[in-house]
């Protein structure tokens, strides 16, 4: 769980290098919120490989594609996980959903490979993009009362 002080620190860095960019309380405030359930470490990795990428001051998203946890990992990686673990059910699921729609591990290790590889990406990438949607969603269905809140203490202070 990414704490205030690791938004904060990341934020500092951003302002290094766009400091015609403001980063106010209520900033950090939106961006601890939405990325709260990243470790600090990855967080902090995240935000520099934003900053060797990203042109503009990154939004939570662009910091959140660049973390380990907050995405699925390419189709390239998934499928050298695939072939490498003997072990189906210790793979994440989005892995063993591409191998079922393939026709099994086996089908990837003995048919044609060039042909298989092409059939488990394709599989792979409909998968983890209904699984970042549906992650997504249920992301701000936790974070849309808090939202909400932080709004309120955001519209109260501007009384």
């Amino acid at each position: 769980m990414a704490k205030v002080a690791t938004i904060i620190k990341m934020l500092g860095l951003f302002k290094g290098v766009w400091p015609n960019r403001e980063a106010n309380e209520s900033t950090a405030a939106i961006y601890h919120l939405i990325l709260e359930d990243i470790d600090d470490d990855d967080l902090l990795k995240a935000g520099i490989a934003c900053i060797e990428s990203c042109k503009f001051w990154p939004s939570p998203s662009e910091i959140r594609e660049r973390t380990e946890t907050g995405s699925v990992m390419s189709g390239e990686r998934a499928l050298v996980l695939a072939m490498g673990n003997s072990k189906l059910r210790e793979l994440p699921s989005t892995i063993q959903k591409a191998l079922k729609n393939i026709g099994g591990k086996q089908m990837l290790m003995e048919g044609n490979f060039t042909h298989m590889r092409r059939n488990f990406l394709n599989a792979y990438a409909e998968i983890a993009k209904d699984y970042i949607k549906q992650s997504s969603r249920e992301r701000a269905e936790k974070l849309l009362p808090k939202i909400r809140e932080q709004s309120k203490l955001i519209e109260g202070s501007n009384d």
